[in-house]
């Protein structure tokens, strides 16, 4: 009865089953709590990092700002300006190029 092992026994109480340690367990275990603690330290290093970058962050707005309403800003906006039309209409060149030559070669 104790073994559960004759028929009327595991009908009525269930079979016993004879638990074996895993070793491949104690090693995944061992592995997963490595590997927490690399992605907390990796989080902790991110989070310092951010925490930089947040606080540099209205400075470099601020120096931004500055830089487009300098005169130097201004003319490269200008330049931009200028320069964005020939740019769109060299690149419609170069795919109806492509194009054409696509469709006769």
């Amino acid at each position: 009865m104790r073994a559960r092992v004759g028929s009327t026994c595991i009908k009525r109480y269930g079979p016993r089953y004879a638990h074996q340690a895993n070793p491949d367990h104690g090693v995944w275990v061992a592995e997963m709590i490595r590997a927490r603690a690399d992605q907390a330290e990796r989080q902790a290093r991110l989070n310092v990092e951010f925490d930089r970058a947040t606080a540099a962050y209205p400075g470099l707005v601020a120096a931004w700002e500055a830089e487009r309403a300098s005169e130097t800003g201004r003319l490269r906006r200008d330049a931009r300006r200028r320069a964005a039309p020939m740019l769109v209409s060299s690149i419609a060149a170069c795919v109806a190029s492509v194009v054409v030559a696509g469709f006769f070669g």
